[in-house]
């Protein structure tokens, strides 16, 4: 880690307490992100879901919603952070994998939350998902977060076909 932190201008010399030298910090994080997976944010994070399908009113719904990190976070949570999902549906915590791919030296890891339940109202429930992930306890690592905008659009039962002559 030390010579990744040297090649790339990071910190060049110190110790893990003084300079974080050696340690995979916020600044180390976000280089490693940006040039093993540009498309993941500067977190390391990135949701692979990006929108969720219809549910239709009193039938029950399922649906995942994935998301990637390029760390091995010893702590991952799941909140919504905004907005609420419609009634009847709950949401669990998945836990955190070793996923496809690799990022230079860096395995990538997964992990995901399922939206379950049976919807009560018709109407469209914008929300959104935050994960945010730690260094489990170590009050001198920060925390990182992605979050993502999600709506689930309930429909009534009733389908209506018109027949054109």
């Amino acid at each position: 880690m030390q010579r990744f932190q040297q090649k790339n201008n990071i910190v060049s010399s110190g110790s893990i307490s003084t300079t974080g030298y050696g340690v995979v910090g916020q600044k180390t994080r976000a280089k490693i992100a940006a040039r093993c997976m540009p498309d993941l944010t500067s977190s390391g994070i990135q949701f692979l879901t990006t929108a969720l399908s219809s549910a239709v009113l009193n039938t029950p719904y399922q649906t995942q919603i994935a998301v990637k990190t390029i760390f091995p976070f010893p702590e991952i949570r799941w909140e919504i952070t905004k907005g609420s999902l419609p009634s009847g549906l709950t949401w669990r915590q998945g836990s955190l994998a070793p996923g496809g791919g690799a990022c230079i030296a860096f395995p990538c890891y997964n992990t995901d939350t399922l939206i379950t339940g049976t919807p009560t109202q018709a109407g469209a429930y914008p929300f959104t998902f935050t994960v945010i992930a730690s260094n489990g306890g170590n009050s001198r690592a920060p925390e990182y977060s992605a979050s993502q905008d999600f709506t689930i659009t309930v429909l009534t039962a009733n389908t209506y076909y018109i027949r054109v002559v």
